[in-house]
């Protein structure tokens, strides 16, 4: 058994994907009333539609589809290290030699939050639709949170077939408006004409915190992406 990893919030998500603040501490530990600097903490929604999971067969230049059905994840609605879930495992790989997977998903992240400090202070995210990383659309008031839309950007139009050709990058936008991420598997799977080979599939957010929350006196400004991963892990046996 072969289990491949590929990290998925750079495959998807990649634009929005960068390393926190490297003074930020966890806003749990805030008890400083009147703080005043970034803190990290948990997302209260954080969804990734899939639509589509493909692997590259390099030999015949041509994807193969190992599941296609629409399926919204949310990392938020689980601890660290579990899984979000799964996504139509039990498909068979047909032969061929294949060293790239495919993700076709929404190039949408819908994410909201809110925090509290130990020490006073609140923060909670507002309805924003962005292409931003972070979003000054914030309420120092307790509420239910609001949905802050980040949407890829500068993610050239392309097509399976321009990428066949070598034409377009590895990340490209179809005519649907669907986003295509391809990156290169850490082991290639290589499935002979009478060999059978499954594949698993798994979601699940690894490690980290959503969201980088700033404050100046206590007062919220700003929220931005904090530094985590996400990943999907396929085990083909």
């Amino acid at each position: 058994m072969k289990k491949l990893s590929v990290h998925l919030l750079s495959l998807l998500i990649g634009f929005f994907c960068f390393t926190a603040n490297a003074f930020a501490v966890d806003c749990s530990t805030i008890v400083a009333a009147n703080f005043s600097g970034d803190c990290l903490g948990p997302s209260t929604s954080n969804t990734t539609t899939v639509h589509a999971f493909r692997l590259y067969d390099s030999a015949n230049s041509r994807f193969v589809t190992l599941a296609s059905n629409t399926q919204v994840f949310d990392t938020a609605s689980v601890s660290v290290g579990a899984s979000v879930g799964d996504y139509l495992s039990g498909g068979r790989i047909p032969e061929g030699t294949y060293a790239m997977v495919s993700i076709i998903g929404s190039p949408d992240t819908v994410i909201s939050g809110e925090v509290t400090l130990p020490g006073g202070g609140y923060c909670r995210t507002l309805t924003d639709n962005t292409i931003d990383v972070d979003s000054t659309n914030v309420s120092n008031t307790p509420g239910t949170p609001g949905v802050w839309t980040l949407t890829q950007s500068i993610i050239p139009n392309g097509t399976d077939e321009s990428f066949v050709y070598g034409v377009s990058p590895g990340e490209y936008l179809l005519p649907s408006g669907r986003l295509v991420s391809t990156g290169d598997l850490t082991t290639p799977i290589t499935v002979a004409a009478n060999d059978t080979r499954n594949f698993q599939f798994e979601f699940q957010f690894s490690e980290g915190q959503a969201l980088r929350y700033s404050f100046v006196g206590g007062n919220c400004v700003r929220v931005a992406i904090g530094d985590y991963d996400t990943e999907i892990a396929l085990v083909a046996q």
